[in-house]
């Protein structure tokens, strides 16, 4: 009974916006960037829900809370882009608190063709309420039951809303996040489009160096140009343009001074593109030391060589650059750059040693490199530190637990917040992820592109 005041009130809403000032927010961003991640490789994204469904942090939709695999094989589908008819689509539905039937696909249809948006081609709507976070949101809404297909001796199996969201058919995306009331709620709506092609991405200053997009590093006044059609990105930092030719072409993105072209194959799929605006003193700093080791190079101090490729290697593995340098750098360092990784691996493998034993690896490592890259070394025994107090908070009993956690969680947060080497990043956000999960509790970090995913379980091929 519902659905006739939603589509009157969509109708009179869509009358009054002007679509082209719909644009997603950070969360929203976010939470397509993680199902295009998810359409990127169906065996790895289906892994990690299944796993958290396994493991116990999400109860799907289903009484006997079972819920199987979405897609027997390793597969891809193109990425979704943003639409900004569809936007507005899952906002109206997350206000009026629209959801499916347990067992059965809500019907958008209805509510699709009152917006005159591809009435005819298929539509997809996932719901999920009242959730801790955006990642359980997103895993709750995946997760929710469509049908009871066929399974093996003759049983059935519940048949996730995923096994539909991951299907090439649709082509353009709607994201409605709410997290007003302490708790996220969000809307997701999928549809075909009627454009030949579709681009998108993301265009974002990585503050904190994670390489991920996080919910405020959008760049806002992009301009996105790809032969008539243009686009400018809002605060969230989203673009996308719909393409009347599947013909070769050109993106090209300016960010006041600095330009960036990229082509685009001849082809019908979507294609999508995020680009990490490199900060000038990174490009300042790469540069200074490009121009050390180039020196050294040229000289005939081997000793000399190794130190100055060994600082150039360590000292851009924190920037953020363009491919140019990357390049370039890449064959500078390349005569230390295997027995960095032999470093870096020592490092790591040593972590659950004596802490004894830790130091003397560190020392040896250190000494083969002439204390070259000390402030490396540095970072890497604030990883054995941490490294510690995690297992120690792990190890402690469901009484202790709580009374160590806060300072746990603060102390990886802060880590998360320093420089150091994307190796140790991405440690501390594994065992963010391992702390939380302790209690059942998801505490994590922002965006559900940063969630950690638990150990993927085999899957059949």
């Amino acid at each position: 009974m519902w659905r006739i005041p939603l589509l009157l009130l969509f109708a009179t809403c869509l009358a009054a916006a002007d679509t082209s000032k719909i644009v997603p927010s950070g969360e929203e961003v976010a939470i397509l960037e993680r199902l295009n991640e998810h359409r990127a490789g169906w065996v790895e994204g289906d892994a990690r829900i299944t796993e958290a469904v396994r493991v116990k942090e999400l109860q799907p939709a289903w009484d006997d809370g079972k819920w199987g695999p979405c897609v027997a094989g390793a597969g891809q589908s193109p990425p979704l882009v943003f639409n900004p008819t569809l936007i507005a689509i899952a906002r109206s539905l997350l206000e009026q608190h629209a959801t499916q039937t347990d067992g059965t696909r809500y019907d958008a249809g209805p509510i699709m063709k009152s917006a005159s948006y591809a009435p005819d081609k298929p539509n997809l709507a996932m719901f999920a309420y009242d959730q801790p976070s955006l990642s359980m949101a997103y895993e709750t809404a995946m997760t929710n039951i469509i049908a009871m297909v066929p399974s093996y001796n003759n049983t059935t199996r519940p048949q996730a809303i995923s096994s539909e969201a991951l299907k090439a058919d649709y082509r353009e995306a709607g994201v409605a996040v709410d997290t007003d009331r302490g708790k996220t709620s969000m809307v997701i709506v999928l549809g075909a489009g009627l454009a030949k092609r579709y681009l998108g991405g993301i265009i974002y200053v990585d503050a904190n160096r994670d390489h991920r997009y996080g919910l405020e590093e959008g760049k806002a006044g992009v301009v996105v140009t790809s032969g008539l059609s243009t686009a400018t990105t809002s605060s969230s930092g989203a673009w996308w343009l719909s393409l009347d030719s599947t013909d070769e072409t050109t993106v090209t993105f300016k960010s006041g001074d600095q330009t960036l072209s990229t082509t685009v194959p001849k082809g019908p799929g979507n294609m999508a593109f995020n680009w990490r605006i490199p900060p000038k003193n990174d490009l300042k700093d790469a540069d200074r030391l490009i121009a050390e080791a180039e020196k050294a190079v040229a000289g005939t101090d081997d000793d000399r060589t190794r130190v100055a490729l060994v600082k150039l290697l360590v000292g851009t593995r924190m920037k953020i650059l363009d491919d140019d340098r990357l390049k370039h750098i890449a064959t500078l360092a390349d005569p230390v750059q295997s027995d960095f990784d032999s470093t870096l691996q020592a490092i790591e493998g040593s972590l659950s040693d004596d802490p004894d034993d830790i130091m003397k690896i560190f020392k040896d490592q250190k000494n083969q490199w002439k204390n070259a890259i000390n402030s490396w070394f540095k970072s890497a025994e604030n990883l054995a530190e941490t490294h510690q107090m995690v297992v120690e908070y792990l190890s402690a009993t469901a009484d202790q637990q709580p009374h160590l956690k806060d300072n746990v969680i603060e102390t990886l947060k802060d880590a998360l917040t320093q420089p150091g080497d994307p190796s140790f990043l991405e440690q501390y956000i594994n065992w963010l992820g391992q702390v939380d999960r302790a209690e059942g509790e998801v505490v994590g970090p922002k965006t559900p592109d940063q969630m950690p995913a638990p150990p993927a379980p085999a899957v059949p091929k």
